[in-house]
């Protein structure tokens, strides 16, 4: 082989080495790739994809349900959906992992995501039409000459909508 060399790294990893003709030290040739090692890293790489593509198994309405689920790989999830005091649906997210300090697979609770429903008052204050530019403009047009609101609008110190006055009228009285 001449100017190749067969040695080990630091880590046990076989590399090619190259004698570089004008210097005289010997480089590793990068264009060699250890076969056993290739394969390894391919197995690696293909593990933790695996790992990093976790299945959804889909929405259950109890625990024994999910824990029935077969063939669970590692990071799968499912939802498990109750209700709470309101009875709005609760989905709690389990993942299918080993926990710390365990020695088995197991559904392990995530995190819970909560569908309250809004109130009357919520949802009319939402589908009002009302924006923060209006309000500002509102708060704007807020002139007060003594006890009277000139825009015809009357705001209480809280800037709460009292009632709308007609200016006109009440001068004239």
């Amino acid at each position: 082989m001449g100017d190749y060399k067969f040695t080990e790294d630091k880590y046990g990893n076989c590399q090619l080495l190259k004698k570089n003709a004008q210097t005289g030290d010997w480089e590793q040739d990068m264009a060699y790739v250890d076969p056993v090692q290739e394969k390894a890293t391919k197995r690696y790489v293909d593990d933790k994809i695996q790992e990093a593509n976790p299945d959804f198994k889909g929405t259950f309405d109890s625990m024994a349900d999910i824990e029935a689920i077969e063939n669970a790989n590692a990071n799968d999830w499912a939802y498990l959906v109750t209700q709470d005091e309101n009875g709005n649906d609760v989905y709690s997210r389990y993942r299918y992992t080993v926990p710390a300090g365990a020695t088995s697979w197991q559904w392990v609770f995530e995190v819970a995501i909560k569908r309250d429903n809004f109130t009357e008052e919520e949802w009319a204050a939402i589908t009002s039409g009302i924006t923060s530019g209006k309000v500002e403009r509102l708060d704007e047009l807020d002139v007060l000459v003594g006890d009277r609101v000139m825009t015809g609008i009357e705001l209480d110190e809280n800037h709460n909508y009292i009632g709308v006055y007609n200016t006109l009228e009440e001068e004239n009285e």
